[in-house]
């Protein structure tokens, strides 16, 4: 998977024109059930954003505190770190870091 759960608030960040998270259960699900038979899940579209024009975006981590029907991304800080920005498939890889890493309350 060319996108690592890891760099998701460390590396991987949104950008201020994504939509909130708005997957329901059956869809984290489905992704899963997906990813445990093998089946491709199509690709991420991710923009590795110049250091010059970093502080030119407004960024937001990807939902840390997860609970169904409250999802707010908080603003992120920049830090000088190097930014990717995720420009589509942000359900995708909010879903992988909710089930993967984060417990939630269904």
């Amino acid at each position: 998977m060319a996108a690592n759960v890891e760099k998701i608030n460390t590396a991987y960040f949104l950008p201020a024109i994504q939509r909130p998270f708005v997957w329901g259960a059956e869809q984290m699900i489905a992704l899963f059930d997906s990813l445990m038979k093998g089946y491709p899940i199509s690709s991420f579209l991710l923009w590795d954003v110049a250091p010059e024009n970093e502080m030119n975006w407004q960024i937001y981590k990807f939902a840390e505190h997860f609970r169904f029907g409250e999802v707010h991304n908080e603003i992120a800080g920049k830090k000088g770190r190097k930014l990717t920005l995720v420009l589509d498939d942000q359900q995708r890889l909010t879903s992988l870091l909710i089930g993967l890493r984060i417990p939630y309350d269904c």
